[in-house]
């Protein structure tokens, strides 16, 4: 009893131990087994070109790191030499430094120890000895390079670019030499993000930050002048306007020798008009002017004659540079006037200024009977009269208005320069009569103008306030924001003594009266 007991007790503790060995040894294979499952599992769910060798003429370049495997001697992906714990292949393959090819077909290269690679070029580096994927930090490819490359990752599963949503830059152009290579990544690549980038993804351009470039933004300096004190033609005494025609003729009330005079851009005189006089044709203290096109394209002058209180019409047409008006016994025939002293409808009292809107309807400021004044004409011709606004200090109502000027640009609004008991203002008017504002750039921090002498809007629409007393023309937006003082008090040419007028031509030049020094100084665009 005693020996069979202990036969059985061996036989079964030589069970356990057996049980314990295959146990142990269940446990030492599993994790080479489980291993060896997840790389089958990743070869079959790898993307087409993850991990394969590329061949690019005599150049190859392994665009995805393979499962990492260490292996002492290079094989194909396919074979494993032995089941130690994954490690990072070793795989000697230059990389180029801006390789920014196009995608070329997907060939098996087996990668031998002793492979040979062509010369690199002179900035290129080899891969990092402990695996083919080089970090971001790396300087074996220049920024462009790694940004097409490389898209952004959460860090944990780095997947390739796909290729057929956002090709890279050099399928348009393919690489064919080194030195095209170096010189082939654009260069707003390097200023944007990481992501290859294509025309969906590009960022729209930046506005312009700098108000200054904006059209109509622009400064002014002194260019040239013409003119001078005296009686001859091209010469003047006390220049009150300027106007601009479309073949950019120059045309200058002379208050003080009653005419009008015309002369070419460049300032070459063409030809005058008038005398001091009561007859058609003469004027008695002109003080301003507007050009204006009726319906059959004809060109006529609208001159304010202010102490004769009526506004005269001529078409400057008629009259060539050698016309004497005095040897013409039908000179005044070629005038047509508008008005006459007093308080009624067509009638005036010392009117001042002049403006003309998009239609061709005449604004005349009746000075003294406090109003403006709208001319029409129907289709036959025949003139029909407006007023607008009153003596008073209500809503639509005027003190003492002087001067007009219409605003282009917009819907075009007519301002008209008012004097309070105080000092001046705007009233913002539309073409209809209606008010619609009070607008008040005269008090302005930096540049305030003290004694408006006329305003005119260009065709950008922005405001100039000529400063006779300052001797200054200050330009504006209809904000009343200040842009640009012209005048510079240390230069003779470029100071303004008592200035008048102002008027802009198709250069865009300005072309200002200096009534202190009689002459007409022109300012271009800097």
């Amino acid at each position: 009893m005693k020996k069979s007991h202990i036969f059985k007790t061996i036989k079964t503790k030589c069970r356990q131990v057996k049980l314990c060995l295959g146990i142990c040894g269940l446990c030492c294979f599993l994790p080479f087994l489980i291993n060896a499952k997840k790389i089958d599992t990743q070869k079959a769910q790898s993307p087409p070109h993850q991990g394969e060798i590329f061949a690019m003429g005599n150049k190859t370049q392994n665009l995805t790191p393979p499962p990492p495997l260490e292996e002492e001697n290079p094989q194909p992906p396919a074979a494993v030499k032995n089941s130690s714990p994954p490690a990072p292949t070793k795989v000697n393959v230059p990389v180029e430094k801006n390789s920014s090819s196009p995608a070329p077909a997907k060939v098996n290269v087996p990668v031998e120890k002793n492979f040979s690679p062509p010369a690199p070029e002179k900035d290129s580096k080899p891969a990092d000895e402990k695996g083919s994927q080089i970090p971001p930090r790396e300087k074996a490819s220049s920024p462009a390079t790694e940004k097409e490359s490389q898209p952004p990752t959460d860090g944990k599963n780095p997947q390739p670019p796909t290729l057929e949503k956002n090709p890279l830059p050099s399928e348009k152009s393919p690489v064919t030499s080194p030195s095209v290579e170096k010189n082939s990544s654009p260069a707003p690549v390097e200023q944007n993000s990481s992501s290859p980038l294509s025309k969906d993804s590009l960022p729209p351009p930046l506005p312009d930050q700098n108000p200054q470039k904006k059209l109509g933004y622009h400064h002014y300096s002194y260019a040239s002048s013409f003119g001078g004190s005296g009686m001859g033609r091209g010469f003047f005494d006390h220049p009150v306007d300027i106007a601009v025609d479309s073949q950019d003729n120059i045309y200058v009330v002379d208050q003080g020798n009653n005419r009008i005079q015309e002369f070419t851009q460049h300032g070459d005189f063409i030809c005058e008009w008038g005398k001091r006089g009561t007859n058609p044709g003469e004027f008695d203290s002109p003080s301003a002017m507007v050009i204006a096109t009726d319906r059959r394209s004809n060109v006529y002058l609208y001159v304010v004659d202010t102490n004769n209180d009526r506004v005269q019409r001529f078409n400057p047409a008629k009259f060539n540079p050698s016309y004497n008006p005095d040897a013409d016994p039908n000179y005044s025939k070629w005038f047509t006037v508008f008005g006459s002293l007093g308080s009624g409808r067509e009638k005036f009292q010392k009117p001042t200024d002049i403006a003309i809107d998009k239609d061709n309807n005449i604004y005349v400021v009746d000075s003294g009977n406090s109003r403006i004044q709208q001319l029409k004409f129907d289709r036959e011709g025949n003139p029909e009269w407006t007023e607008i606004g009153s003596y008073g200090s209500c809503r639509e109502c005027f003190l003492a208005p002087s001067k007009i000027a219409y605003d282009p640009t917009g819907f075009g609004y007519l301002y008209v320069l008012d004097q309070n008991r105080k000092d001046f203002l705007f009233q913002k008017i539309d073409t209809s009569g209606r008010f619609l504002r009070t607008l008040d750039v005269f008090h302005n921090k930096d540049y305030p103008v003290s004694k408006p002498s006329s305003t005119y809007f260009d065709a950008d629409g922005f405001l100039y306030i000529v400063d006779q007393e300052k001797g200054s023309v200050f330009k504006f937006n209809t904000d009343g924001e200040f842009i640009q003082k012209i005048g510079d008090p240390s230069s003779k040419e470029t100071s303004l003594n008592n200035p008048q007028s102002i008027t802009q031509d198709s250069d865009k030049r300005l072309l200002i009266i200096d009534s202190g020094s009689n002459r007409i100084k022109i300012f271009d665009q800097i």
